[in-house]
């Protein structure tokens, strides 16, 4: 029955995060409420490869910055994530 269920979905539900032509939309307050707590720039890098599932060199050709600085900053928001979310940064 679950998976023939259908459920109505409010744009109030959602945080939206335009990233890189699209739409991202967070159902869950605590990430979104966490997700703005990065910088802007280290939160279209970290959308763009979690949600958009692009390669740091996609990231990198996209936003015109070195491919190494696009993974260390990935690194350094997914950290800072993990700590704003309560988990631990070596996780």
């Amino acid at each position: 029955m679950a998976q023939l269920a259908v459920y109505d979905r409010y744009p109030w539900e959602y945080t939206t995060f335009p990233v890189g032509g699209a739409v991202i939309l967070i159902e869950d307050d605590g990430l979104a409420e966490a997700l703005l707590g990065l910088s802007q720039e280290d939160l279209e890098i970290f959308m763009m490869h979690w949600f958009l599932r692009m390669t740091d060199a996609q990231i990198a050709r996209y936003i015109n910055m070195p491919r190494r600085t696009v993974n260390t900053r990935r690194h350094k928001a997914y950290r800072l994530l993990t700590e704003l979310m309560g988990g631990e940064a070596d996780d």
